[in-house]
């Protein structure tokens, strides 16, 4: 399942990403002997790949997880890893 979540948002990180760069971090969320990990995927977008966004979301990112919204593709790559999470 991991992998397929990764898969999909550097994916679409890659298909949005204005300078072609993609970042992808693995960090710790906390020192316990098993520990959470966050994974951190990043891409540079154009300025009006960014106004779009703050227009349609404001500071709550996270809403491009329900899907729907594209600034040149279909809209569906975030909604897909939301869906996997929840299966799992």
């Amino acid at each position: 399942t991991l992998d397929r979540v990764i898969y999909n948002l550097v994916n679409n990180a890659a298909a949005q990403a204005a300078d072609g760069v993609v970042r992808l971090s693995v960090l710790p969320m906390d020192p316990g002997p098993e520990p959470l990990l966050r994974f951190v995927v990043l891409n540079r977008v154009v300025p009006a790949q960014g106004r779009a966004l703050r227009e349609r979301f404001g500071d709550d990112l996270g809403r491009l997880f329900e899907g729907g919204f594209s600034t040149g593709g279909h809209g569906l790559g975030l909604m897909i890893v939301q869906r996997i999470m929840r299966e799992h």
